[in-house]
């Protein structure tokens, strides 16, 4: 018994996973030997290890009790081999499959002239006749019989396979044609909605209504955005997903886009829209918020332009106007309802003592002929107006000598 020594078993609270491994190398009875019997005085023989000298950063664990020879330690300390590597698949598009078929059914009917005039030659009565009478000798008769017969096996097994080609791709054609008309049929369904681009933008008055633009300017706008509105990573709550909804899509971009300026100009909600446009509340949620994404992106950068210098609009000055000098916009904060937040000092910064809720706050402009010309980003609830005005960076857009109306709360003409 020299050089043995115990090794204290693994505890099962802090080394759970290993005094398992431990606990099955013994090879006992789960009844007699578990978890639940692991003491304090628990020990593992040193011999019970590879090279007898207890756990090494090798192999930590014992060797299985029915280890006993040779071979068998041999086999237990050989490594096993890394798996091979599987070959990835060819990916084989749908368009390339169609042209394929397309190839081989034209092939197809260029070869039934040449196997029509060979079948009509070999069945033909009267060369088989002359061939006869030029060769009167048996065996000359029997080669020839024999001949005749496998030809016409060979020219019956190769109509056969043209046929099975052909039934093969034609099927193959008429799935694509399937195919196609469901999508004419849904854009033919999105055409018969109850509320459509494409029902209304010979209208310039509805047009005018429902998106404020005429068609001329939604189809500028449509260039304005780019190739970006056709590989649009859609908004999906917390996650995003890429075009390819696991599906196709089944309005055009000009649609979305129109579906996004009728919620933007006439407000309605969700439901609302998802019955005009005849799909799903959720459909109509991702469409929106997606597009409303996109539109921030590419207009963020024009906040300047948007808000215009007070000699753009002073010959255009509605009359109840005309008597205020150098107006530029007038101005107000605006609150928005939100869940209450589960943390605690965030509850306190969104309270609104105004509105008794909690609430988003934004600045707005608005020009004296009605334009939206400012909107600042969003602040809790508990801000001051005073406070918007000056960490939203309205004071940098206005120059000196502009007027610019507000309620009487507003700390304005202080500055």
């Amino acid at each position: 018994m020299k050089d043995v020594f115990f090794i204290p078993f693994p505890k099962p609270i802090t080394q759970r996973e290993k005094c398992e491994r431990w606990i099955k190398a013994c090879g006992r009875l789960q009844e007699d030997f578990n978890v639940d019997k692991i003491k304090r005085c628990t020990y593992m023989c040193s011999k019970h290890f590879v090279g007898g000298k207890g756990p090494t950063d090798i192999h930590p664990d014992p060797m299985p009790a029915l280890l006993h020879n040779d071979e068998q330690l041999r086999r237990f300390k050989r490594k096993r081999k890394a798996p091979t590597p599987r070959s990835k698949p060819i990916k084989v598009s749908k368009k390339d499959v169609s042209t394929a078929a397309e190839c081989l059914l034209q092939l197809s009917n260029q070869l039934v002239p040449e196997h029509e005039s060979s079948s009509s030659v070999s069945l033909d009565p009267d060369e088989s006749i002359v061939a006869c009478t030029e060769n009167m000798t048996v065996g000359c008769e029997k080669g020839i019989q024999t001949d005749s017969v496998s030809t016409e096996h060979k020219e019956v097994q190769t109509i056969y396979e043209k046929n099975f080609l052909n039934a093969k791709i034609e099927n193959m054609l008429l799935k694509n044609e399937i195919k196609l008309t469901r999508l004419d049929d849904k854009c033919d369904s999105a055409k018969s909605t109850p509320l459509s681009l494409h029902s209304i933008k010979d209208d310039d008055v509805k047009m005018k209504l429902f998106t404020g633009l005429y068609y001329d300017q939604f189809l500028a706008l449509i260039e304005f955005l780019g190739e970006s509105v056709n590989n649009l990573t859609y908004w999906d709550g917390k996650n995003t997903k890429e075009n390819s909804k696991k599906g196709t899509r089944k309005f055009s971009p000009e649609e979305e886009l129109f579906l996004t300026l009728v919620r933007f100009r006439r407000g309605y909600s969700v439901d609302t829209m998802a019955h005009f446009f005849g799909i799903s509340s959720s459909s109509v949620s991702v469409i929106f918020t997606t597009w409303m994404q996109l539109l921030y992106c590419h207009f963020n950068s024009y906040r300047s332009i948007m808000f215009p210098e007070r000699h753009h609009f002073r010959n255009n000055l509605p009359r109840v106007f005309k008597t205020f000098k150098n107006i530029r916009c007038t101005i107000d904060c605006t609150e928005f309802f939100v869940q209450m937040p589960r943390d605690f000092r965030r509850q306190g910064n969104l309270y609104s003592s105004y509105k008794n809720h909690h609430t988003y706050k934004s600045l707005i402009g608005v020009a004296p002929n009605g334009a939206i010309v400012y909107v600042s980003d969003l602040f809790e609830g508990s801000i001051s107006d005073r406070a918007i005005i000056e960490q939203s960076g309205f004071l940098n857009y206005i120059n000196p000598g502009d007027l610019i109306l507000a309620d009487r709360g507003s700390p304005l003409k202080t500055y």
